[in-house]
């Protein structure tokens, strides 16, 4: 097991940005907001390419689409939790609100 330290700035970062008191409230909201802008576009891209590859038949194909799949799930998935994340931070450092922070609070 890698230690903490270890990782990649990137994580370092998205560990920081949701743990209160490691980075200021205005950092982690520009983290968040920039995750979300770029898991918004990485989603984007993977449309355009199962368009492009759409008529495409085989097994390479078959589990490209897979593969592609995964990718959409996965983007659309980054891209709510930072929104949602963004507003639970905001929220909280704006006024307490006593939000327990549950999955699936809008």
């Amino acid at each position: 097991m890698r230690r903490y330290s270890d990782r990649e700035p990137a994580q370092r970062h998205a560990v920081a940005s949701v743990l209160p008191g490691l980075v200021p409230p205005q950092r982690a909201l520009e983290f968040l907001h920039a995750r979300a802008a770029a898991s918004a576009e990485l989603h984007e891209h993977l449309r355009q390419v199962h368009k492009a590859v759409a008529s495409e038949r085989g097994p390479l194909a078959d589990y490209g689409r897979l593969a592609l799949e995964w990718g959409l799930r996965f983007s659309a998935m980054q891209r709510e939790w930072a929104e949602w994340a963004a507003c639970q931070l905001g929220a909280t450092h704006v006024a307490s609100s006593g939000d327990s922070g549950t999955a699936g609070a809008e």
